[in-house]
């Protein structure tokens, strides 16, 4: 029972993973081993701009890198890191 539990919890898992992985890539790519939150960063679209002031906002408050890079992801996959979408590609006006 329990591994079946441990196999389903794996699998349901595995999605989210791979799309982090992109942005984990980014990340170590583009912000150096420097925790700091004052790195310059060319931020030219507004999904870079938005991803920029999460990271910057949650290594502020204390979290983790991997914190950060999970809590990016889920925005990815659920609005593209575009504030304006609610659901279902729907704008908040």
């Amino acid at each position: 029972m329990k591994k079946a539990i441990k196999r389903k919890v794996i699998l349901f898992s595995l999605p989210f993973l791979l799309l982090l992985l992109p942005i984990l890539a980014f990340f170590s790519l583009f912000v150096g081993s420097n925790s700091s939150s004052d790195t310059d960063i060319n931020t030219n679209t507004p999904q870079q701009q938005t991803a920029k002031v999460i990271w910057d906002r949650v290594l502020k408050e204390g979290g983790t890198k991997e914190g950060a890079a999970a809590l990016l992801g889920n925005n990815q996959a659920e609005s593209e890191l575009q504030p304006s979408i609610i659901q279902s590609n729907a704008t908040y006006n």
